[in-house]
């Protein structure tokens, strides 16, 4: 998922909370690679308009529910 993520966000789209979830779960449990991760969020901070509530909230969601 991340690697779609990543192409998706590269072309200056924003992410469902849903898919911003998945990939946060492949961060969370180590599925993604370093360089995923550096890719991932490097994509978000340079698109136009950075991220949106839809992104955070999903990442969010999954980091407080690793978090418990």
């Amino acid at each position: 998922m991340i690697r779609e993520a990543i192409a998706h966000i590269t072309t200056g789209a924003t992410l469902k909370e849903d898919e911003a979830a998945a990939v946060m779960e492949e961060i969370m449990t180590g599925v993604a690679t370093q360089a995923q991760l550096g890719a991932f969020l490097t994509a978000l901070r340079l698109r136009p308009g950075g991220e949106t509530v839809e992104e955070i909230a999903g990442l969010a969601r999954i980091m407080r529910e690793k978090a418990i």
